[in-house]
């Protein structure tokens, strides 16, 4: 939620102007997710989105990027997934 945003910012090594966040040399390169918000969670994306804004790339899982997208997420699949699927992405 909203309110969760800074704290989340502050836990990952962002630092913050004005509540929005900034990559420091402290800050998370990445954020692994097994599953993603709801994509009505506008909140929540908005701060998924402010982090990736800033150079903090998001990896999730490929089943559930195909059950709920996230625009410039990068898919998580093994090589097997991958062949299987003739290299198309969620």
């Amino acid at each position: 939620s909203e309110g969760n945003a800074p704290y989340l910012y502050k836990e990952l090594g962002f630092k913050t102007a004005v509540g929005m966040p900034f990559k420091d040399i402290a800050t998370s390169d990445s954020v692994f997710m097994r599953t993603l918000p709801a994509a009505d969670d506008s909140k929540s994306r908005t701060s998924l989105r402010r982090m990736m804004e800033v150079g903090t790339g998001v990896i999730v899982p490929a089943e559930e990027l195909e059950k709920n997208p996230l625009e410039n997420a990068v898919a998580l699949m093994s090589l097997t997934e991958a062949v299987a699927k003739n290299g198309k992405l969620p």
